[in-house]
């Protein structure tokens, strides 16, 4: 008896080499994912541009007053001095509102800042003078201890030494020559200048 030939099964059909529509949809997902993110890190690049050029024009003129500030504190230390009296002294404060974000959402710290008012008169060659100046560089500050000290120090009706410009005798101040505070804005300017430089260079490499 001859056997019956047994019929040939049916070989699986290869799969294609990109795969199935199951296997290729996530696949594409994750190159858009992909892309998504290289846009949204790279930013658009006329976008930084603009920033870059604020930021160092800012710098610049900041940087400039800065410096002109700083020519101004050397200058007061030769300049000449006549007795004054303090017509007031206080310390005021507000909120002040400092912006931000953070994982894409929008954020604001508010801060209590403050900043003394001190009034001062005196005369030169006969004629009256009033000044409120402290120093050079006098700014707020969240520090009230520090400002509360300061206008401690010229309470009101107290006798002090006003320094005074001979070419004009209306700007004066109480504590001349360079402080610590004087070099706030000259670095704040060269500051801003670095982040715009950084900025404009980062979006030249990214060509």
């Amino acid at each position: 008896m001859t056997r019956p030939r047994r019929g040939k099964r049916p070989r699986p059909r290869g799969r294609k080499p990109g795969g199935s529509e199951e296997e290729r949809a996530p696949r594409s997902r994750s190159r858009n994912r992909s892309r998504s993110l290289d846009v949204s890190s790279g930013g658009n690049p006329l976008a930084q541009k603009v920033v870059a050029c604020i930021l160092i024009v800012a710098g610049v003129v900041i940087l400039i007053v800065g410096v002109f500030g700083l020519r101004k504190a050397k200058d007061s230390a030769d300049w000449p001095q006549v007795s004054g009296r303090i017509l007031s002294s206080s310390v005021e404060s507000r909120i002040q509102t400092n912006s931000g974000k953070q994982k894409s959402k929008k954020r604001s710290r508010q801060s209590r800042v403050y900043s003394h008012k001190i009034r001062y008169e005196y005369s030169v060659k006969g004629k009256t003078y009033t000044g409120s100046r402290v120093s050079y560089g006098d700014s707020e500050s969240e520090n009230q201890s520090r400002i509360r000290r300061i206008s401690n120090q010229y309470s009101a009706g107290k006798e002090v030494n006003v320094y005074y410009s001979p070419s004009d005798p209306q700007e004066c101040l109480l504590e001349p020559g360079v402080k610590g505070q004087s070099w706030f804005v000259p670095l704040f300017g060269i500051l801003l200048c670095g982040a715009g430089g950084v900025m404009a260079f980062s979006g030249l490499r990214s060509k």
